[in-house]
């Protein structure tokens, strides 16, 4: 009987000390941080961390939730965070962050994996945040910007970034963890969202600018809006958009052509010494628009679109590709990275010479369009 007690009062004992979260703190007791924009002070050299957070002080029912920045230095990113504790009565709290922005400049001559150290390593912080790189003067700026229909900027370009491949196929989405794979990866370069400043109704926002070209870590240029969704068809991220061609394949772009779903087939071949790589795209796309005075009935006249399409999105993947091989020298499509996982004793072989191979190898590109709907319009 008496074991029976002490066991039932070693069980109550048990449950009324796990119960609860045991590292709990109210909201009144923390600056929640939704962005963080990484500068570094050209003065100092010391890190430059700019702080979107929830601003509670406020009437919430009567104002809405506001945004603030705050400002704070330091050596290091963590010592630049904990420094902030100086200028706010709460430690702020990471683990709302949607946005890690980049300077161009930090991009440019710190290496991608100094910078995101922190955010892989801090407990708080998760590992689906996006990361970016700013286009504007400094990355504070872009967290300054009003947000279309959303108070805090962070939340809304992580929003669009996260959409893009579903709606414009513009840009990549890359999160942290993403981020920390491709970089411990052989034979693939990194690739981040690029983001700029526009005018728009009488105001300043954020718009989405492309991609970001990294190499051994570091930023070294730029892919446009155009050759960033070419580039998203080389590595299958396409999951909507929108291409546009001639309807008779000559003269102005009259067609617009929703894509539907689209897939992509990778490969390579070595052959007598040289190496070639083959990448396949099929596309499934809906006809949204035409200026073209053709007849959609007529199955000679589908075809053809879709030839001046395929032909469109063929010599738009060859030029990109040609772009980023000439000027960057960066494989951010991962063919290195294919060769090695799929034929490892050849990636031994080609690896230390992979910048020379990369460049000068053939790329053969094959694209196909389908129209499965015209939303044809009957004349009465």
């Amino acid at each position: 009987m008496r074991k029976r007690a002490a066991l039932a009062a070693l069980i109550i004992i048990c449950a009324a000390l796990t119960g609860g979260c045991w590292n709990y703190r109210s909201m009144n007791d923390m600056t929640i941080t939704t962005g963080v924009a990484v500068d570094r002070d050209p003065e100092t050299g010391l890190y430059h961390l700019s702080f979107e957070y929830v601003d509670l002080s406020g009437p919430v029912k009567e104002q809405g939730i506001a945004a603030g920045l705050l400002e704070t230095y330091g050596v290091t990113m963590f010592d630049a965070a904990r420094n902030a504790k100086k200028r706010v009565t709460n430690k702020v709290y990471l683990g709302h962050i949607e946005l890690v922005v980049l300077d161009e400049e930090v991009a440019r001559e710190s290496d991608i994996v100094t910078t995101m150290d922190f955010f892989l390593r801090d407990a708080e912080c998760r590992e689906t945040v996006c990361v970016a790189v700013s286009q504007m003067e400094t990355a504070k700026e872009l967290l300054r910007l009003e947000g279309v229909g959303q108070p805090m900027v962070a939340y809304e370009i992580h929003n669009i970034i996260e959409e893009d491949r579903r709606v414009t196929a513009s840009t990549i989405y890359n999160p942290v963890y993403k981020i920390y794979n491709i970089i411990y990866s052989e034979g693939i370069e990194l690739t981040l969202p690029a983001v700029r400043s526009v005018p728009n109704d009488g105001t300043i926002t954020c718009e989405v600018n492309g991609i970001a070209v990294f190499k051994n870590g570091r930023l070294v240029g730029y892919l446009s809006p155009e050759e960033s969704k070419y580039f998203l068809f080389v590595m299958g991220e396409v999951e909507g958009g929108v291409i546009t061609c001639s309807a008779s394949g000559e003269g102005p772009e009259d067609t617009a052509l929703e894509i539907h779903r689209s897939n992509t087939k990778r490969s390579f071949r070595w052959r007598d010494g040289q190496l070639s790589v083959q990448v396949e795209v099929e596309v499934v796309v809906y006809l949204d628009e035409t200026a073209a005075l053709i007849d959609l009935m007529e199955p000679s006249v589908i075809q053809q679109v879709e030839a001046s399409g395929a032909q469109k999105l063929a010599r738009g993947i060859a030029d990109m590709i040609q772009r980023v091989r000439t000027e960057y020298r960066s494989d951010i499509f991962g063919f290195g990275n294919m060769i090695c996982k799929q034929d490892h004793k050849l990636w031994e072989q080609l690896k230390d010479n992979w910048d020379e191979v990369f460049v000068n190898m053939p790329v053969e590109i094959t694209c196909k369009v389908a129209i499965v709907n015209t939303a044809y319009l009957k004349k009465t």
